[in-house]
């Protein structure tokens, strides 16, 4: 569900399969860049993964086409358009600078991957 090209991070959900996400709520628990244990809770129709130490958040979301909330490590959290982050999100992510604490990506269940 994610791919890097030209230093962007590209989220696709057409790699992923609708039965890999969660048909009920639950919570994951990951490390964060500062080495202390999170948990993030994840909604039904969701799927999460870690990337660099940043959860990744799919959620399935009929109500509108693609798009990526960034929760910042400031507390505030910024929208991108589109399912693609810019060469600077990108590299704070692979930074692992704290700077962005959290990455949440709706897409329409259209979007995934039938087979």
């Amino acid at each position: 569900g994610l791919r890097i090209r030209d230093g962007r991070a590209r989220f696709q959900p057409v790699l992923l399969r609708p039965r890999e996400f969660l048909e009920h709520g639950g919570d994951m628990r990951y490390l964060d860049v500062h080495d202390t244990w999170q948990v993030v809770s994840r909604p039904a129709r969701s799927l999460a993964f870690t990337w660099c130490q940043v959860p990744i958040l799919y959620v399935v979301d009929d109500s509108a086409p693609g798009s990526i909330t960034l929760s910042l490590g400031d507390g505030s959290s910024r929208a991108v358009e589109g399912l693609e982050l810019s060469r600077d999100d990108t590299q704070a992510i692979a930074a692992r600078d704290g700077r962005i604490r959290q990455v949440t990506v709706r897409i329409p269940s259209g979007a995934l991957h039938r087979a």
